[in-house]
């Protein structure tokens, strides 16, 4: 499957002369081990997590849509979130999918990420796109991206969505 990814940073005070650049190579779109109640499977987490580090995966994104990310309610992302960061023991950041087709709960999506330990966020195109332009996503990933504490990683499914990816850099 092919896809397009474009990670911000969020402004910071530090010295812009020498900002930090970390660049993770391969990611990993795990997909979210569940007991037959849809509770969280830590053992299956666990060696999930062991299996993608021997392969040499240098990040973890959770709750994506291959992680059952939107069948999921908030406390489960949370345990998620702070299960894999504990599980992988720094040897993998985490990145969360926050997507929603408000701005607000995007943020509020953020800032439970980074309160959980996450080091980034993923959004996808929203589900409006019955109503979406290019100027109505990009006015809400601007409002994103403004206020958001976090890295954020911008992922288009180009078959998905009416976003084009010649978008990203305006914003």
């Amino acid at each position: 499957m092919h896809f397009n990814c474009a990670i911000f940073q969020p402004m910071t005070n530090s010295n812009p002369a020498s900002p930090k650049k970390e660049r993770f190579h391969l990611w990993s779109a795990m997909p979210t081990p569940l007991l037959p109640d849809m509770e969280l499977d830590l053992e299956s987490l666990a060696r999930s997590i062991e299996w993608q580090h021997g392969l040499g995966i240098e990040g973890l994104f959770v709750a994506g849509t291959c992680g059952e990310g939107p069948f999921l309610r908030d406390r489960q992302i949370d345990l998620l979130t702070r299960s894999t960061l504990e599980l992988s023991a720094g040897r993998m950041p985490v990145s969360v999918q926050v997507t929603d087709n408000s701005a607000g709960r995007i943020l509020d999506r953020i800032a439970r990420a980074k309160d959980c330990g996450a080091q980034m966020a993923t959004l996808a195109p929203p589900r409006f796109e019955r109503f979406a332009t290019p100027n109505t996503l990009a006015r809400l990933y601007r409002e994103v991206l403004d206020r958001t504490p976090l890295p954020l990683c911008i992922y288009n499914l180009p078959f998905k969505t009416i976003m084009p990816i010649e978008l990203v850099p305006e914003l």
